[in-house]
């Protein structure tokens, strides 16, 4: 029996020495020690800022005190009993505690042994038992309690490593030297911002006058020609108007005649008929008028080319003022390059700067293109993004690609060191909060 005994404390003192935090301690602790121990549960407890609190519970490796009643119980033991001496072992009489602890079905006809092993950190042990603790299991808790202290010991004093000497070594001053060397290569600072076709000086369609869209004749990009109709306006109450003028200028006439008539014996008639004349003529400028507008309810295209626009059933009914942007009518063969640079990335950029355009349809074959504007001030796009403006010009001799094409353009902008080249963005975003 003894011998037996011995032969456990071998073991559970082997795996005390291995263990490599005090969090695997406590584990160990609450778990290993059913070696020498009969037990149901044990836990390992810790004096915090206010109160005692559970460390570790055998059998589980995370735990909550909220969602168990058991352990609510335990704390409320811990906080009411008071440890005064190292390795001393005390069994806890339950009858003394409030209805929470003796209501608990899993403390009923059970021995609470609670021993303190650590009398600085105010760190102990619980065990939960059916039977009372003899002579025997008082020695083997007192040997337990010493073991556990000492190992707890000698990890919560992380003694100080001494430093080790590192020999000098001419191969790593040339390495750090090589890497230093190389934040000095130049190269060519770029930026990839992205990028979409659009016509160059396109025609501009817009309403001749104030009314509803009635009808589009023609679909985005559709070639047209010359005086095509492109779309027309609602004509209804255009009619309606040149019919009221009309009758007004007939009615007009009619006095008119009337006082001609009239002036060979009426005075009063003949001093009318001036003032008759010129509401006839009045009426006739007004009646032509609107037959002119009438005549531009059909918007036709001065020039041959491409429509440019977004989906014509949106359009279809929507009322328009004088001059207002229908469409466009782009030439295929004359078209730009358009980039949103974003403000955050922003280069030293130089007219006709290197472009080269990477279009999401084709990326393995890039167009040259050449920088020919950059917008004065930053704008926000449709995204909300504080934006610039860069147009660039494709060179000739290169498949032209179709408006409204969208890809990725790399801006090449001056030489600049590597080290400017990989730092550059985070020392941007340093000198936001330091200030420097």
């Amino acid at each position: 029996m003894e011998l037996d005994l011995c032969k456990k404390f071998l073991i559970l003192e082997e795996e005390v020495r291995q263990c490599s935090s005090i969090k695997e301690l406590a584990f160990l602790m609450v778990n290993r020690s059913s070696l020498l121990l009969n037990y149901e549960y044990a836990l390992t407890w810790k004096k915090g800022a206010s109160k005692r609190k559970i460390e570790a519970v055998s059998g589980v490796s995370s735990f909550d005190t909220r969602n168990s009643t058991l352990l609510q119980a335990i704390e409320t033991i811990l906080n009411s009993t008071d440890f005064e001496q190292q390795d001393k072992i005390v069994e806890i009489e339950l009858d003394r505690f409030g209805q929470q602890v003796t209501a608990e079905p899993q403390l009923k006809d059970r021995f609470i042994v609670s021993c303190l092993f650590d009398d600085e950190a105010e760190t102990g042990l619980i065990f939960i038992r059916l039977s009372s603790v003899s002579d025997v299991d008082q020695k083997i808790v007192q040997r337990l309690m010493s073991m556990f202290s000492y190992a707890l010991d000698a990890l919560q004093a992380s003694p100080r490593k001494p430093k080790k000497r590192i020999a000098f070594n001419y191969g790593y001053l040339a390495i750090l030297v090589f890497f230093i060397a190389t934040f000095f290569i130049p190269v060519t600072q770029t930026v990839i911002s992205p990028a979409y076709i659009i016509a160059k000086n396109p025609e501009v369609i817009t309403a001749p006058q104030q009314g509803v869209i009635k009808e589009i004749l023609v679909k985005p990009n559709q070639h047209v020609s010359k005086n095509d109709v492109l779309f027309k306006l609602d004509e209804v109450e255009l009619k309606k108007k040149k019919d009221v003028l009309y009758q007004q200028l007939s009615a007009a006439k009619n006095r008119y005649l009337k006082a001609q008539n009239d002036a060979f014996y009426d005075r009063e008639a003949k001093a009318k008929i001036n003032d008759l004349r010129l509401d006839v003529e009045k009426k006739q400028l007004e009646l032509d008028y609107a037959q002119h507008v009438l005549a531009q309810v059909s918007i036709r295209s001065n020039q041959s080319g491409v429509v440019v626009m977004d989906d014509e059933y949106e359009l279809l009914g929507k009322p328009v003022r004088f001059g207002e942007r229908v469409m466009l009518l782009a030439d295929p063969q004359q078209v730009l390059v358009e980039i949103e640079l974003s403000a955050t990335d922003l280069i030293v950029l130089k007219q006709n700067a290197r472009v080269k355009l990477f279009l999401n349809i084709d990326p393995s074959s890039p167009i040259e293109a050449e920088l020919i504007f950059i917008s004065y001030k930053p704008d926000l796009n449709d995204e909300g993004q504080l934006v610039y403006q860069l147009k660039a010009a494709i060179n000739p001799d290169q498949d032209l690609p179709r408006i409204g094409h969208r890809g990725s353009a790399r801006i090449y902008g001056d030489q600049v060191s590597l080290f400017h080249y990989v730092f550059r963005r985070p020392m941007s975003i340093i000198r936001q909060y330091v200030g420097i």
